[in-house]
């Protein structure tokens, strides 16, 4: 059911269409998805990043994943490991730095 606005600030329960059943339904896929996406980024991704970067198969598998997306849950943690940080920067050094 939806909401819509019945007279003055009453709302009263209209079935939903159609079409905006089908949107609910594929709204919910995405979410499904995108959680799962995430858990896969989190729980196996992640923990082992540097041994899948040294196979060939497991690399594929990071690259078919950024292509579907990285869930806003997971992307700090991914770009870390993505960008890396070869010139060793530190906090310390940073605070220097800042003017």
């Amino acid at each position: 059911f939806c909401l819509s606005r019945g007279l003055g600030d009453v709302y009263k329960r209209q079935p939903l269409t159609r079409a905006e059943k089908k949107e609910e339904r594929l709204y919910q896929k995405k979410q499904r998805d995108m959680d799962h996406l995430a858990k896969t980024w989190i729980d196996e991704v992640l923990p082992k990043w540097d041994q899948m970067l040294a196979h060939s198969k497991s690399r594929k598998r990071i690259q078919d994943l950024g292509r579907r997306g990285i869930p806003a849950s997971a992307r700090g943690p991914i770009w870390k490991k993505a960008i890396g940080n070869n010139l060793q920067i530190t906090p310390q050094l940073l605070s220097l730095i800042h003017i």
